[in-house]
């Protein structure tokens, strides 16, 4: 390794080294190599390629990770519209793995894209409250996150009727 000094004249000349140009540990991972101040030993650092943040100063390289949640498609397809976002590999070679989840009391979720989201009234929400809480049955046969107050109630036989929306 060069050394960070030299004479010159009879003294000691600081001399600067640019450690990334030295060692190639950060190029060989694939990382860029960044070396603040070039009279200073051993304050070089691999830092990895965007979207990824994370930095590993003076060897070895950086363990890179990709959290799509924060950064990329989880963020831009699940958490813009509400949905909750979880990345559990956040390797950063891993690429829409991220899962969206629906918010309750709808249901659904989806890998790598955002989740079709379904809402049934009768388990969750007016039709379970009005019409199962009564004794009467519950339909809701659309089930669309924003379709509401369209469950249908039916009396139990051999008492006739029906209710959407009401009990």
């Amino acid at each position: 390794e060069p050394s960070v000094t030299e004479a010159v004249a009879g003294a000691a000349r600081a001399c600067e080294l640019d450690e990334c140009v030295v060692k190639q540990i950060c190029k060989d991972a694939g990382q860029s190599c960044e070396d603040a101040d070039h009279a200073v030993a051993g304050d070089w650092e691999c830092v990895c390629a965007p979207p990824s943040t994370t930095r590993n100063t003076a060897a070895p390289a950086a363990t890179c990770i990709l959290d799509e949640c924060e950064h990329g498609g989880g963020k831009d397809l699940c958490v813009s519209i509400g949905q909750t976002c979880n990345d559990s590999n956040k390797a950063a070679n891993a690429s829409d793995d991220f899962v969206c989840t629906c918010p309750a009391p709808q249901t659904g979720t989806a890998t790598g894209e955002a989740a079709t989201c379904i809402l049934d009234e009768c388990e969750h929400g007016g039709g379970k409250d009005l019409c199962v809480s009564i004794g009467q049955t519950c339909n809701d046969s659309n089930k669309a996150a924003n379709a509401s107050d369209d469950f249908v109630c039916t009396c139990p036989a051999p008492q006739t009727g029906t209710a959407t929306g009401e009990a």
